[in-house]
């Protein structure tokens, strides 16, 4: 018997307390796989102490370049200063309804040295 899993993409991330964190996916679809216009979908990620635990941020979804596949998201420096220790986090893509969590994984953060102000 054949069996199929759907799991997200595991993708961790270190950062430092205080710095701006960006990064960006090329969502492809089909065989072979060719970047899709998502302009239509919508999408979330979260960053949480433990998956069950409450929200702590939610990062900020950049949808301009959607029409050739290219989704940003993004934490500002001003969120990432409150935090220290290890959370984990993913990217969930809605499309029509259909709910489906593309990536994931933990997302560390360092203590600083330097502080602003």
């Amino acid at each position: 018997m054949a069996s199929v899993k759907i799991v997200p993409a595991k993708l961790n991330y270190t950062i430092v307390r205080g710095d701006d964190f960006a990064d960006q996916v090329t969502i492809k679809e089909g065989d072979p796989a060719a970047a899709v216009d998502v302009s239509s979908r919508t999408f979330t990620a979260q960053l949480r102490a433990s998956p069950d635990g409450t929200a702590i941020a939610s990062f900020v979804i950049d949808m301009t370049d959607a029409a050739t596949g290219i989704v940003g998201y993004a934490l500002a420096d001003t969120v990432t200063d409150d935090l220290a220790g290890s959370y984990v986090w993913d990217f969930q893509q809605d499309t029509g309804g259909v709910i489906r969590t593309l990536m994931g994984g933990a997302f560390v953060v360092l203590k600083d040295v330097t502080h602003a102000g």
